[in-house]
């Protein structure tokens, strides 16, 4: 699991809490939670909290990954996903 703060504008909020991603897409990334939108207060007036689902079973990237491999998977799956969110 991965933690991104984001600027509100920034980033596409969906609506509801977050999304899932199903397992055909071919993304390491498996979920999203919003947790500025599900919790208010959760981050500062302005800003949005995205917690970022990695990895599923068997999945060889996860285990062996350092933080920085997390982040920047979490970060290029995410734009995948936001993308569609925002067209």
């Amino acid at each position: 699991m991965v933690t991104l703060g984001y600027e509100a504008g920034r980033v596409p909020v969906p609506e509801g809490n977050g999304f899932v991603v199903a397992r055909d897409q071919g993304l390491a990334v498996t979920a999203a939670t919003y947790s500025s939108s599900k919790w208010p207060g959760r981050a500062p007036e302005g800003r949005v909290l995205v917690r970022v689902y990695l990895g599923r079973d068997g999945d060889p990237l996860v285990p062996g990954a350092d933080d920085e491999e997390l982040v920047r998977r979490a970060l290029d799956d995410l734009g995948v996903v936001t993308d569609g969110l925002a067209s």
